[in-house]
């Protein structure tokens, strides 16, 4: 049998009671003040992780704008210097000046390329075959591109399509894809082509938003 706590004096069991019942009231008041500091911090946390939530969101789009800037500069320097008649011949009917022509367009993406710190590859798309014909990775010319969003999205709105973050297997990492119809210097509602740029994310948008 289990023996009952006894206690010989009035005053030892008063003063026992007396520090029970203490040490029970400071054990909740110690619990309420942990529950209500916490709460407390975890408002603050919530509230920070939303400011820097908008923050990011303030610093993606800013860099997408730049990015969408650099798009557009682009189309229209490669409108003027891109000879597009040479496009509507099959490659076996090029003269040496076509050949010279693409060799000359494909320099100038290059010089993109190297100039943009984003930008991983650059390709002109034909509007009218959705086939590659100049890029700044050779191997892709010729690609069909005919069935791809960032192709079929420009020549459906005439404005600039940005597809979203995907793992590029031609670069080995995470990419993005800013595509501009370009238009003709003639004819200025006719889309001769568009201009894709791949963007490399680790590159650009990731040291962006960590810094």
């Amino acid at each position: 049998m289990r023996r009952r706590l006894r206690f010989k004096r009035i005053e030892t069991r008063l003063a026992f009671w007396f520090l029970t019942v203490a040490m029970v009231s400071s054990a909740g008041v110690v619990a309420i003040v942990y529950f209500q500091r916490s709460a407390a911090i975890r408002g603050r946390e919530s509230e920070n992780l939303r400011v820097v939530c908008d923050l990011n969101a303030r610093q993606i789009n800013t860099w997408l704008d730049e990015r969408a800037n650099d798009v557009s500069v682009a189309a229209g320097e490669i409108a003027k210097s891109t000879r597009w008649g040479v496009f509507a011949k099959e490659e076996s009917a090029w003269t040496s000046q076509d050949r010279n022509a693409v060799a000359t367009a494909r320099a100038n993406l290059q010089r993109y390329v190297e100039h943009y710190y984003a930008c991983d590859e650059l390709f002109i798309i034909d509007a009218s075959s959705g086939e590659v014909k100049i890029c700044t990775t050779q191997s892709c010319e010729g690609t069909d591109k005919s069935a791809d969003p960032c192709f079929t999205e420009p020549m459906r709105t005439r404005q600039l399509y940005i597809k979203d973050v995907y793992y590029s297997k031609t670069m080995d990492a995470p990419s993005m894809t800013f595509s501009m119809p370009v238009f003709s210097l003639d004819e200025k509602d006719k889309v001769v082509g568009i201009l894709v740029t791949r963007v490399n994310l680790s590159r650009s948008l990731f040291p962006f938003l960590l810094d």
